[in-house]
């Protein structure tokens, strides 16, 4: 091969290589969250021997309890299952009289979009990217489907993904590594070009599992991204490779600040207060069991010796004697632990770390219920948390997510042609029960101001805002849907149906008065 040719993956390699020795850094910290937190989190990519034991270490399962409770409730709230949570729409820059053919255009898309997210793939991987998302950062992967199934969602787990950005802070290269059977590697890519050496291992070696690398990167040049595929160690050709015109993988991060890699989400910042928990706890643990068993001690002519001494439920220790001149032959030591002081601090550590993942639960059946203000004042607080992860859930999953799936159905035919997500001609309208509420806040401000002003001055409202128009956007901002709403040329039509009405009547009242109606107060224009 020339030189020419090596040179572009070869320093794909070299850029995949930097991007991996950057993240590995990430490796003691993850392997900290995978024991205490999310066991079964734990990829393949570094886990040898088999699955093993993954939870021996865990002696409070709370902070997993709720981190599974905290992920359903974003899935409840952002992507409930069997419903349609997010839509097109046209954008502030839609001049008013394309509004119509823009409202219909985005509304067609959207409904042919919306089926995708209503099968299984699409819910598991979701729900384990917000998993990855509340610890550092998530990974789904967008593949082109069948007729059957157009468009197939895939997690990758954090510990199998390196990432770097470009010039202004944006992923531009996305490093997979997972292990993978030769045979299935074949299956994946059957045209792939696999050199000597792996065809021969694949008729006698076909079940062992081999590294695979998949990089999507993007060409600054070309304004286009890159899947390259090509086994981990391999100083050769890619196996596939192919171009997109959208990113096929999307990144969801709680927190990120500018400049930093990956992402930090509620278990890393309170992993410190979840190995102490832990760590109280398996000291609980272990002075009940001592209360329970004891240790005991027994008479022999030597002296004791602490360090071969065994600090365990039921241990015996060799002393010189039990007291007495000698003493009993076995003697139990006396217990020094305080299992309530204990459960005190575990429980208040055990609140903690609710808090601070934002798992405030309601109050239980079997105490007394809080006041109503306090309750309503913590869901407040639960929305206020997630405010700051909601402008992220919409730029980096749905602004990267379904360009990528509109161009898969686009290519599929099932769509005419992807549109354009600018925020400005078309925009995302996020439908599901968070997005609604953030939405209602508008159209609280709006009920409250026209209520306070009909109240002063009835009269007058219809002349301070355009009292049809608004109540219509009041109903889309509570998610009404856009089918029980009349657009902008019904709301004329009928409005000139109503003018054209009342001009009749005043022609019947006219005629039969036998001319026009009398001026009020000598003004004619009153009278009309």
């Amino acid at each position: 091969m020339a030189e020419a040719d090596k040179k572009p993956w070869s320093q794909h390699r070299a850029r995949a290589k930097e991007a991996w020795t950057k993240r590995d850094r990430w490796n003691k910290v993850l392997a900290d969250v995978y024991d205490f937190v999310a066991p079964h989190r734990r990829s393949t990519r570094l886990q040898e021997g088999g699955e093993g034991d993954r939870a021996s270490r865990i002696f409070d399962p709370h902070a997993t309890n709720v981190l599974h409770r905290v992920v359903g409730r974003i899935l409840e709230d952002v992507f409930p299952s069997g419903e349609q949570f997010v839509m097109l729409e046209p954008g502030p820059a839609v001049k008013e009289d394309d509004l119509d053919k823009a409202r219909a255009e985005t509304e067609d898309i959207s409904t042919k979009i919306a089926p995708n997210f209503w099968r299984g793939d699409f819910d598991n991987a979701i729900a384990a990217t917000i998993t990855d998302g509340l610890i550092s950062s998530g990974y789904t992967l967008i593949l082109k489907g069948d007729r059957a199934r157009p468009v197939r969602f895939v997690n990758i787990p954090h510990d199998e993904m390196a990432n770097d950005r470009g010039p202004y802070d944006e992923k531009h290269g996305f490093f997979w590594k997972r292990k993978w059977k030769r045979r299935a590697i074949k299956e994946a890519f059957p045209d792939g070009k696999f050199d000597a050496d792996f065809k021969l291992q694949l008729e006698t070696k076909g079940e062992e599992e081999v590294m695979l690398c998949q990089d999507l990167v993007f060409d600054a040049k070309k304004k286009r991204w890159r899947l390259c595929v090509y086994l981990d160690g391999k100083d050769c050709e890619d196996i596939h490779s192919e171009n997109f015109k959208t990113c096929r993988i999307f990144c969801f991060e709680y927190f990120r600040l500018p400049g930093e890699d990956y992402g930090f989400g509620p278990i890393l910042m309170n992993l410190p207060l979840i190995k102490t928990l832990n760590k109280t706890v398996e000291l609980a643990l272990k002075g009940a069991a001592l209360n329970a068993l004891g240790i005991y001690t027994r008479i022999n002519d030597g002296v004791f010796n602490p360090d071969t001494a065994r600090l365990e439920p039921g241990a015996f220790w060799t002393v010189a004697r039990n007291g007495g001149p000698t003493g009993p032959s076995i003697a139990r030591l006396p217990n020094s632990t305080d299992p309530n002081l204990n459960m005190i601090t575990i429980q208040d550590m055990r609140n903690s770390i609710s808090v601070g993942m934002n798992d405030e639960e309601m109050p239980s059946p079997n105490k007394s219920p809080r006041a109503a203000a306090e309750i309503i004042e913590r869901s407040r607080r639960q929305r206020k948390n997630h405010a700051g992860a909601f402008s992220r859930i919409i730029h980096d999953i749905f602004i990267a997510m379904l360009p990528a799936i509109m161009e898969i159905m686009e290519e599929m035919q099932i769509i005419d042609k992807a549109v354009e997500i600018d925020q400005l001609l078309v925009r995302i309208k996020l439908v599901s029960p968070l997005g609604a509420a953030f939405r209602a806040r508008k159209a609280e401000t709006y009920v409250e101001w026209a209520t306070v002003a009909a109240s002063l001055a009835p009269q007058s409202l219809g002349m301070m805002t355009p009292l049809e128009a608004s109540l219509v956007q009041v109903g889309r901002d509570m998610g009404v849907p856009e089918a029980q709403l009349n657009s902008v040329s019904e709301q004329d039509m009928l409005a000139q149906r109503v003018r054209e009405g009342v001009a009749q009547a005043l022609e019947a009242m006219q005629a039969q008065a036998g001319g026009p109606p009398a001026a009020a107060n000598g003004d004619p224009a009153q009278a009309a």
